[in-house]
């Protein structure tokens, strides 16, 4: 469909084999990931928004504020918490990287530029029979994951927005 449509608009004379160039993995994976987070995100974010006092909108109304003025200063601050939680929890995912989608697009083609720590871990551990490297590999990916969620727990601490 993307090929049809870069076609028809004259980008290119004729279809890419996406996921047959290696250079082209980590850009697909992004969109990939972008996408499959738009939908939980949107619900997270609606909950959020859906929990704001409608009173508040009322008074700024009242005071006449523009529909902007009510997101800049109703809106957007009355989410910080749920942003930064959110952001919390992506930073402990930071390392394994989205390994699910990495281990199923990544081939023989790409393998280059698929292979991330999770993965040199399940292969060097079960395929390679070295168990112990690949558990000392996921121990210290979850060592650096924790210090990450630490780390970005003490930056909100100073704005009065941690998780704990």
């Amino acid at each position: 469909m993307v090929n049809q449509l870069m076609i028809k608009l004259g980008w290119i004379n004729e279809g890419i084999f996406f996921f047959g160039k290696a250079k082209w993995f980590w850009v697909l994976h992004t969109i990939i990931m972008t996408w499959k987070g738009f939908g939980w995100g949107a619900i997270i974010y609606l909950a959020s928004i859906s929990g704001i006092d409608p009173g508040l909108y009322d008074a700024a109304q009242v005071d006449g504020a523009s529909r902007w003025q009510r997101v800049k200063y109703i809106v957007i601050p009355s989410i910080v918490p749920t942003l930064v939680l959110l952001t919390i929890l992506d930073i402990g995912y930071l390392m394994t990287g989205g390994f699910e989608s990495q281990f199923l697009l990544g081939n023989v083609i790409n393998a280059e530029y698929s292979e991330v720590i999770s993965i040199l871990a399940l292969r060097i551990g079960l395929n390679e029979g070295d168990f112990s490297f690949g558990t000392a590999v996921g121990i210290f990916n979850s060592v650096v994951s924790l210090t990450l969620v630490l780390i970005v727990n003490a930056v909100a601490r100073r704005y009065k927005s941690n998780l704990f």
